[in-house]
């Protein structure tokens, strides 16, 4: 007797990655998402972050508009919570109407009743639910001043959720939080000091907590069954080497199994670290043409045309680091001065800090430095 859950988080519909639109890559990860959905699930739990931003694009909406449409074909029950990248008010827009197909986004603080799930053979399982929690939101919504911060918010919000906790079912929380003991990256929005982080104790008495907001699958050390699924994609370079995908999680009278499910990205995450000429002639780099690229170019001076001869080994380049140059910078800061301020001098004083010794390319710059300066000056004199 068994529960089954598909447990997903940290979509960003519409997320640009490096100038890049990621609708497409998204329109495949859901396509999978449905697929399995379709092995065999009670219900479909998305842990916030369903859009990337506040206001999402049309393009966005649209995406997940056609994605609600797939799953009620199904007849599996969603279960939704914003997460700190949406806006309660607009995920939670038609709400009311979408509990009657089966599509349960809860958006509010005091939506304490859980939804029972039931499987084939008749195991129940309470489902409560927790949006990201703000604590000046929770303070006005519950009327409680005696919520100074996340952690008391946190709290009280489970009390209100006793009261419907039945000794005889399991309970399953999904929130959208980051719990101590875990593992962020950087695509997550980063907050100040330790104020965000919400102990893990507090979640002990459930049988299993659905947690988004963190990207990499993982448990949580010290916790009791709380669990990241991660992003069903890498939304950063950072992610590139992680393994990215869905938990597909059994309940069965209490206990619980978790299993990974890997979800093939449209198009892979790649960083090189090379030389210039190595990174345009090794053959090694042949299997990275249609990959999204971030190259980091490891040899002393400049390139002529670097971006476009990059781009022609790959199509997909997203981003381009100069380490020598960075590393310069870390080591020194602080360009070295000019007694003149003549920007021809300047402007070589620029080029010397950064080494541009070739004679024919400093003399070309020298000339569009100079272009540069005379349309401006030209500007300068029509206004």
């Amino acid at each position: 007797m068994s529960v089954r859950i598909l447990h997903t988080s940290d979509w960003h519909l519409g997320r640009v990655l490096h100038s890049h639109a990621l609708l497409d890559d998204q329109r495949h990860m859901l396509s999978q998402v449905l697929d399995e959905l379709k092995s065999g699930y009670d219900a479909l739990v998305v842990a916030g972050d369903v859009f990337d931003r506040a206001i999402p694009s049309a393009a966005a909406m649209s995406l997940l508009d056609d994605f609600l449409n797939r799953v009620c074909k199904l007849d599996i029950p969603v279960v939704m919570i914003p997460g700190n990248h949406d806006s309660a008010e607009r995920l939670g827009y038609g709400a009311s109407l979408f509990e009657r197909h089966g599509i349960h986004i809860r958006c509010g603080y005091a939506q304490f009743m859980p939804l029972t799930i039931k499987g084939d053979d008749g195991e129940a399982l309470d489902i409560f639910t927790m949006p990201f929690v703000d604590h000046a939101f929770v303070k006005e919504a519950l009327g409680d001043d005696g919520i100074v911060d996340k952690e008391s918010a946190v709290k009280a919000l489970l009390d209100g959720m006793r009261a419907y906790r039945r000794a005889d079912v399991p309970s399953m929380l999904v929130t959208h939080e980051f719990i101590a003991g875990a593992e962020e990256s950087e695509s997550e929005r980063v907050f100040i000091g330790g104020s965000h982080v919400v102990p893990a104790s507090l979640f002990d008495s459930f049988a299993y907590v659905a947690l988004g907001h963190l990207h990499k699958f993982q448990p949580v050390v010290g916790g009791c069954r709380l669990h990241y699924c991660g992003s069903p994609l890498a939304y950063s370079f950072s992610e590139a080497n992680n393994r990215q995908g869905m938990s597909s999680v059994s309940i069965t009278n209490g206990h619980v199994e978790i299993k990974q499910v890997s979800i093939a990205p449209l198009r892979k995450m790649a960083i090189l670290e090379d030389s210039f000429e190595s990174l345009l002639e090794n053959p090694v780099y042949d299997r990275h043409t249609g990959d999204y690229v971030s190259v980091r170019i490891t040899d002393e001076g400049h390139h002529l045309n670097l971006q476009a001869r990059l781009r022609e080994r790959f199509p997909h380049l997203l981003e381009t680091r100069l380490c020598a140059v960075e590393r310069r910078l870390q080591e020194d800061s602080v360009m070295v001065g000019t007694s003149s301020d003549a920007p021809a001098v300047v402007f070589g004083a620029f080029l010397d800090y950064f080494k541009w010794t070739v004679a024919e390319e400093r003399a070309e710059a020298d000339v569009l430095f100079g272009k540069a300066c005379e349309a401006a000056r030209r500007m300068e004199v029509a206004q």
